[in-house]
């Protein structure tokens, strides 16, 4: 047969039942030729006995006899069914047995005799980083073995068939995760590069991967490249999704890539609590598992590993999955903090037309384009589909009968691209039950009740315009509620002029709740800017804060320091921290940087070997960090007007005796404090926390909202804090290479701070502590590049000895 293409083959193969059964057959050669075996690995004779030859197939017998030395029959039989085509079927798949196949390659895998790489996560990468320091983009079947050893079995699927730790097991729907040999393992040593490297890792040599490259090598010279046989089984492999723009193709990654072994062992706890039935009749049925895969779902999920976990979760649709995730974020046993979104990381295989990602906040799953914006298309869509029969049609007219149009739909495409879309939403989805109830229908996955009160209906108009692929902003409470509990001392403190005991106990009530929080507040602040300050954002935090790391850095730096002759101030990682060492620690932090400024503390020039390749060598992208230690790249005047607030903050709390006050409000005293006092101590911390937030020093979250662009492509992107204050970023930058966050991410903006000789601000990516941003906490990893001095001399010495 002449070479075919994918719609060729599809015109001549159109037997319903072959195309089943070569599916079916298809996807156990897929999961054979992309395993792992060592070089003394025997074939089992059962892989040969299940295995039947086409004429084509059978031609080739012979020839592999004649070239391969003392090869078997049966080893011969699997290198056909590995190969499977070439134009013609190798294999004939009305006479081959793939319940024998499959048997085989159960008890194949579940003894570990194939493999399949664990490509999930960071086990991988972080075992080539400390096992291979030279970079490279394939490994010897020895360093595969070496890097596989004691990791677990990887868990793919295609179509219906799931292998992993327990083997092959039977989903209840097909995907498309097929295995891979070809792992991104490693980044390169510029930190201004962030593209991952792939590594291909190697099989063991043998007479079957001897005779599968005579095939390849043979059939190529002398028919050309082989038919598109993969093109033709894709329409069979999974779900016809490439045009689907709320396909959970890339779920099973964010399941595996962005919750933790704990999470997911709730997730599985959740999915066999209420689908008991359903999943447990596809749990694998050999006796070998049977003491680990019987009793309740709580015994069942807390034994088992990340990936028994992620195997066993897939036996379920991804849409029941989703639920299951939805409601333990809803319940929170799942912790995902307001400004997180969590993403797959790297993916592998197909992708579609629209490069359909998912993603994961407090809100749930979504599906959302990568290449198009769509989310305004998917609420169009949303309510036409609402309002498509007649009668609904005329209650879509009604609703919209003062905004201009000379059609329904034109006066929809209108209404949408200038109403508010919380309100569109709550007007035209949220119009009735039945409305909404079709409304969680078209949005296909999630966990959604019906609300009974305002504030769960806000909270629902935010989540379907989050699914519809809206970003829905939210911030952190600590701010609002440090101002909430201001307000509720001042307004207790007001309510008589002179207290009595009943007094003193209201006033006591709300003095401990705001102390609380301010020394929060003031923790925050004083944690993010000794980070923020002293740390070095290039090399080592790549611009991202969280606070707990934030604090544990400020501990570090100013634990056991004294202000004058008082005692040494002692600090807390775990946040434990009172009001007084936190009010001084703003000066003795003061005192650090001018020490640091007038160089008093050694040397903090950054290595050449740690700068980014482009530096010096064009004028097109600036780098201005040329030290470890923020501070010293920062240009006088911000450098005075932030030391200058730092000594102004202790300088004020000592004035109006804020620790002095917080102390005789808290303790039953005879000099309890006046109302004056409590109104002067409120008044200092309102202005002074006010010009913490206006300077940076007190850091506040900042949201994407907006941007502007004149006919030049200058930009203007706006953000906004909690109180919805707005902050600008001029774009384009030429410090987009220095690391700074995306502006997409929820972010802190410092705003007396600026990078360089520049308006461009100071900015880090904000993260809130979860088991998403513990997984990941050090990643990248790199490897610090030899200095070209080190490097000449080096290349000289080889020089010199080649030369002896």
């Amino acid at each position: 047969m002449a070479w075919k293409n994918q719609l060729q083959l599809k015109e001549k193969y159109t037997d319903p039942e072959f195309q089943k059964t070569f599916a079916e057959i298809f996807t156990l050669h897929w999961f054979l030729e992309r395993c792992l075996v060592s070089s003394e690995y025997k074939i089992p004779n059962a892989f040969g006995d299940a295995i039947s030859l086409t004429s084509t197939g059978k031609e080739w017998v012979p020839r592999i006899e004649a070239a391969v030395r003392d090869i078997s029959l049966p080893e011969i039989k699997l290198v056909l069914f590995i190969k499977f085509f070439h134009h013609e079927l190798f294999v004939d798949v009305n006479t081959t047995n793939p319940e024998a196949i499959r048997k085989v390659l159960d008890a194949e895998i579940v003894g570990g005799r194939i493999r399949y790489p664990w490509v999930y996560g960071r086990l991988l990468y972080d075992r080539f980083f400390d096992m291979f320091p030279i970079q490279t983009k394939e490994l010897s079947y020895e360093e595969t073995m070496k890097l596989l050893q004691n990791t677990p079995q990887g868990v793919f699927q295609i179509r219906d068939v799931l292998v992993g730790p327990f083997g092959v097991l039977n989903s209840s729907c097909h995907r498309f995760l097929p295995p891979t040999r070809t792992v991104s393992l490693w980044h390169c040593s510029d930190p201004s590069c962030d593209a991952i490297h792939p590594v291909l890792l190697s099989t063991g040599e043998s007479k079957v991967l001897e005779a599968i490259t005579l095939i390849s090598d043979q059939s190529e010279k002398a028919d050309g490249p082989p038919s598109e046989w993969f093109g033709f089984f894709r329409d069979f492999a999974g779900k016809s999704d490439y045009y689907d723009d709320m396909q959970l193709g890339q779920f099973p990654w964010l399941l595996v890539n962005a919750f933790s072994k704990t999470e997911m062992q709730n997730i599985l706890r959740r999915l066999i609590d209420q689908h008991s039935k359903e999943i447990r009749q596809r749990f694998p049925k050999t006796k070998r598992f049977n003491h680990i895969l019987s009793g309740s779902a709580e015994k069942i999920s807390e034994g088992m590993t990340k990936p028994q976990c992620f195997q066993l979760m897939l036996l379920m649709p991804d849409e029941v999955i989703a639920s299951s995730v939805e409601s333990l974020i809803e319940e929170g046993i799942i912790n995902v903090p307001p400004t997180e979104t969590r993403t797959p990381g790297v993916t592998y295989g197909p992708g579609s037309w629209l490069a359909i990602s998912c993603e994961c906040s407090r809100f749930g799953v979504r599906s959302v384009a990568r290449k198009k914006d769509i989310a305004l298309a998917r609420l169009k869509h949303l309510i036409r589909v609402l309002y498509k029969e007649e009668r609904e049609s005329a209650q879509l007219q009604w609703k919209l009968r003062r905004i201009n149009g000379e059609s329904i739909y034109e006066k929809l495409d209108r209404y949408v691209h200038t109403e508010d879309l919380k309100r569109i939403v709550s007007d035209l989805v949220l119009a009735s039950s039945d409305h909404l109830q079709r409304a969680f229908q078209i949005l296909r996955y999630g966990w959604f009740v019906l609300p009974s009160f305002p504030e769960e209906e806000e909270r629902l108009v935010e989540k379907i315009l989050w699914k519809l692929g809206f970003d829905i902003g939210l911030y952190p409470p600590h701010q609002r509620l440090f101002w909430e509990r201001l307000e509720k001392l001042l307004e207790t403190a007001r309510t008589y002029t002179t207290y009595d005991e009943h007094d003193r106990e209201l006033i006591r009530s709300a003095g401990v709740n705001f102390f609380v929080s301010l020394e929060g507040i003031l923790d925050y602040s004083l944690s993010f800017t000794t980070w923020a300050l002293l740390s070095d954002h290039y090399g080592v935090t790549k611009f991202k804060c969280n606070f707990d790391d934030a604090r544990r850095f400020m501990v570090s730096r100013l634990n056991g320091l004294q202000l004058g002759s008082n005692e040494p101030l002692e600090f807390n990682a775990e946040g434990k921290n009172t009001l007084y060492p936190l009010v001084q620690g703003f000066t003795v932090l003061a005192e650090l940087c001018s020490e640091l400024i007038e160089g008093r503390n050694g040397d903090l020039r950054r290595p050449e070997n740690e700068f980014p390749g482009y530096y010096g060598k064009t004028e097109v992208e600036l780098f201005p960090l040329l030290h470890k230690a923020l501070i010293l790249d920062l240009r006088k005047g911000d450098c005075d007007r932030i030391i200058g607030l730092l000594r102004e903050i202790t300088a004020t709390f000592e004035k109006f005796q804020v620790c002095n006050i917080r102390n005789r409000i808290e303790h039953r005293r005879p000099d309890f404090p006046s109302q004056e006092e409590i109104e002067r101590a409120c008044g200092a911390v309102t202005d002074t926390v006010n010009k913490m937030e206006a300077a940076g020093v007190c850091p506040l979250i900042y949201l994407y909202s907006g941007r502007t662009v004149d006919q030049y492509g200058r930009n203007i992107v706006m953000f906004k804090d909690y109180r919805g204050r707005q902050i600008i970023v001029n774009r384009p930058s030429q410090y987009s290479l220095c690391r700074l966050p995306s502006l997409h991410w929820p972010q802190i903006i410092v705003p007396w701070v600026h990078i360089g000789d520049s308006v461009e601000l100071l900015r880090f990516q904000f993260e809130e502590i979860s088991d998403y941003v513990k997984m990941w906490r050090g990643y990248p990893k790199r490897r610090p590049r030899v200095p070209s001095k080190e490097l000449k001399e080096k290349l000289d010495s080889e020089q010199k000895q080649l030369e002896e």
